[in-house]
């Protein structure tokens, strides 16, 4: 399950029981103000954007099978869209809904209405693609090392990049994640944590100390905090220089840390 959203005293989260995921909302005093039941569902993800709180359920293989998007005050769904099982977590921006599926293949929907705008096939032998992450007119997608950057408009691929990963590992999965124009790549099966130009997909510099990242990098006030399975790695945002690290056995590899900043 993902890590609970929290917005204006109230905490979204999806809670699972065996087979069935329960979405709920809560004040941070615990009574629930809604609450909607999902069977023969045994995931989900959270997104909150815009005031639509948007439930991302998984199926048995573990596997996006539906984005709903509901109001976040009732509960009640605005729109459903239903994926093929191996689809990947979706990106949702004012531009339309961005996904990929297992076959390397990126698609961008208008919206909850699925006309496509475009689909693009990532060269070479691609049978895992991550989630994706935007930024203005660049989307950007990983499958296990190779990093993608693509225009939103056509899905025309921009530049790709292929990162080392940390030695004597493999069938590493990146994820990419912009924060303040750089490109995080990190993987929850390796240690390394990139930073890459997302105009060109070059490496800025590298971290290799996480204990596996569980969460995107997040930035404040000049410093990376780089989420890791037993700890937070704070660093240099400029080059990667290690400052100190936070923390032991508080993360776990089911859940994301959230770090609030002022």
């Amino acid at each position: 399950m993902s890590s609970p959203v929290v917005d204006h005293g109230v905490i979204y989260m999806a809670a699972l029981d065996q087979q069935t995921v329960t979405v709920l909302a809560v004040r941070v005093k615990g009574d629930v103000i809604w609450q909607q039941v999902y069977p023969n569902t045994t995931g989900g993800g959270m997104i909150l954007k815009n005031d639509h709180l948007y439930a991302v359920l998984s199926n048995q293989q573990y596997r996006p099978s539906q984005l709903l998007d509901s109001d976040k005050t009732t509960g009640q769904i605005q729109h459903s869209l239903t994926f093929d099982s191996n689809m990947s977590y979706p990106t949702i921006a004012d531009s339309g809904i961005y996904l990929g599926n297992g076959n390397g293949v990126i698609t961008a929907l208008a919206g909850f209405g699925g006309n496509k705008r475009w689909s693009t096939q990532l060269p070479g032998n691609r049978d895992e693609v991550s989630s994706t992450d935007i930024d203005g007119t660049m989307l950007y997608v990983a499958t296990g090392r190779t990093i993608f950057g693509l225009n939103t408009t056509n899905g025309h691929i921009v530049w790709q990049n292929t990162v080392p990963g940390g030695p004597g590992r493999s069938h590493q999965l990146y994820q990419p994640a912009v924060v303040h124009d750089t490109l995080y790549a990190y993987a929850n099966n390796d240690t390394v944590v990139y930073a890459l130009d997302p105009r060109n997909g070059s490496i800025r510099w590298h971290y290799d100390n996480v204990g596996y990242s569980v969460a995107p990098p997040m930035v404040w006030g000049g410093v990376t905090y780089i989420p890791g399975l037993y700890n937070v790695s704070l660093v240099q945002e400029s080059d990667g220089t290690p400052i100190k690290q936070l923390g032991t056995a508080i993360f776990d590899a089911s859940s994301s840390a959230l770090i609030a900043m002022p």
